[in-house]
């Protein structure tokens, strides 16, 4: 924006300077020199009025193109996400309690068959990380593991970890 507002205040204290470059690049047309000055010459004479006029322009335009960029790349990078999250499924949900036998439950409603392609339960934990051999401890990490019986059109691919001999 301070850019912007310089290049503004730089025309507008230099229109002297802009017809003198007009009239050497428009060489022999003595018709655009005039129409150049008569254009030039109410900005010039009211050069807070014009620069103020030109800055509310480009503050708007600056806006505008800082919105539109911000919601794209916030869209995409969701997408992405929930992408990654979902394994290609269209519905994810996360519950703060576990609810007993749901793929059964899901499974045996009559109003959801045929419309449900797979339920897959995951577990998370609380895991405490501590180093051992300088006693320093780090924040609890988050440890979600997947049904490893998970129905075959399961979009989810699971490695198994191996034991860390720090633990």
């Amino acid at each position: 924006m301070i850019m912007v507002m310089g290049a503004i205040l730089l025309a507008l204290y230099n229109t002297d300077v802009i017809l003198k470059i007009l009239h050497l690049f428009y060489r022999g047309r003595k018709r655009l020199t005039v129409i150049f000055k008569t254009a030039l010459s109410y900005p010039g004479n009211k050069k807070f009025r014009t620069g103020a006029t030109v800055a509310m322009f480009a503050l708007v335009l600056l806006s505008v193109t800082v919105i539109a960029f911000l919601t794209a790349e916030q869209g995409a990078a969701l997408n992405s996400v929930v992408q990654q999250d979902s394994g290609g499924y269209d519905i994810v949900t996360r519950t703060t309690l576990p609810v007993a036998d749901l793929a059964n439950r899901i499974g045996a409603d009559s109003a959801l068959s045929g419309k449900v392609a797979a339920v897959i339960p995951f577990n998370s934990t609380g895991v405490a990380v501590r180093d051992l051999t300088s006693g320093i401890g780090f924040d609890p990490q988050l440890a979600v593991g997947g049904d490893p019986n998970a129905p075959s059109p399961s979009n989810f691919t699971s490695t198994q970890a191996t034991p860390s001999p720090w633990l």
